[in-house]
């Protein structure tokens, strides 16, 4: 399984997935991530701590790294879209217009704000999963004691079970 060792790596990747997007960038990204490692650790009982050279110690798995993706979206870069596209729809009243039979429409920036709070919704509900299976994959068990087969008698009949009987 790959490990990422560096904030940096991990910024990169978050820049090229949304597609190298001009609203952020990658030292932008880095600085949110390296402010949030401790919402990461907490998320997910771990303890991540980023050293001075920007690499993470332990190294940081593919699992943990695609919540910190999540989170960084969730927390950062949806509530920024939304911000400026409310921000922006008192500057932009005109939803069309038409001229010598052309027609110009915009979107309205209410509409793609909501659209952004869905986006959010949804993005919040699938962190939630992430992190609920990533800790059901890492669950360990406290205590195994005993073998709880030994002294079971299975009645079965063309290996249907039927029944389970204790000795004593």
């Amino acid at each position: 399984m790959p490990t990422y060792d560096s904030i940096l790596e991990i910024a990169d990747e978050i820049f090229e997935e949304n597609d190298r997007d001009s609203d952020i960038s990658i030292p932008g990204i880095a600085f949110w991530l390296r402010s949030n490692i401790g919402m990461l650790n907490n998320a997910i009982n771990k303890s991540y701590v980023l050293n001075a050279d920007q690499s993470i110690t332990p190294p940081i798995d593919q699992d943990a790294k695609s919540i910190f993706k999540k989170m960084y979206e969730v927390n950062k870069y949806i509530p920024f879209k939304i911000r400026a596209n409310l921000g922006a729809a008192s500057a932009d009243p005109v939803v069309e217009v038409s001229s010598d039979g052309m027609r110009v429409r915009t979107v309205e920036k209410n509409k793609l704000a909501q659209v952004w709070i869905e986006l959010k919704k949804e993005a919040t509900k699938e962190l939630a999963d992430l992190i609920n299976a990533y800790k059901i994959d890492k669950v360990l068990p406290n205590q195994v004691a005993g073998d709880d087969t030994q002294g079971v008698i299975l009645y079965t009949t063309n290996s249907t079970f039927y029944s389970r009987d204790v000795i004593i």
